[in-house]
């Protein structure tokens, strides 16, 4: 991976795709590259509400849960700037998210069904949505909700067909930001 520093400009890069693309560990490596900070919009949230993604979902249910991610995600956007934002899944998914996802500079990482099928069936446990699930009731969540979700992903600023191992994936990436950046100069 690109180990040179640089300073991106001012703004807020919010990284949106289905549970198990990578935005998480993209973000990292990405904010890592240019030294900015990196926010993960669930850890953030059960960081503030000092309960995990799964609690809230199990104690509260799932519209107490998008409520505290606009929230969240408000201000965020509000108050931060130089900072990597990677969204949950399901975040872009409600429309009351656009208003502040369009104050940054989104990106959709795009990934295959057959890829996110493997990610998200070896770390089940940790997804509230599918962590009951059997192998084919995962995969025909991936394609339902693939199909659904897509039109809201799709409105991101850049589409980015998220392909290759990590260290390739991240270079890309960064190259991307570069072009992104050199526009916004």
């Amino acid at each position: 991976m690109v180990t040179e520093n640089k300073y991106i400009c001012d703004m807020i890069i919010s990284l949106i795709g289905f549970m198990g693309s990578g935005k998480s560990l993209y973000g990292r490596l990405v904010a890592e590259h240019y030294a900015m900070e990196q926010i993960d919009l669930d850890d953030f949230i059960m960081k503030n509400e000092e309960k995990t993604i799964n609690e809230i979902f199990e104690s509260d249910g799932e519209k107490s849960f998008r409520k505290l991610e606009r929230r969240y995600l408000n201000e965020l956007v509000e108050t931060k700037n130089n900072v990597i934002l990677s969204l949950g899944g399901g975040t872009p998914c409600q429309e009351e998210n656009w208003s502040a996802i369009r104050k940054t500079t989104s990106i959709y990482l795009k990934r295959t069904h057959h890829f996110l099928f493997h990610i998200l069936k070896a770390k089940k446990a940790n997804r509230p949505l599918i962590k009951n699930l059997n192998d084919d009731k995962i995969s025909e969540l991936i394609n339902t909700m693939l199909v659904s979700r897509a039109p809201f992903y799709e409105r991101a600023d850049h589409v980015f067909d998220a392909y290759g191992s990590k260290i390739v994936l991240a270079n890309r990436l960064i190259r991307k930001l570069d072009v992104i950046k050199s526009k916004r100069l």
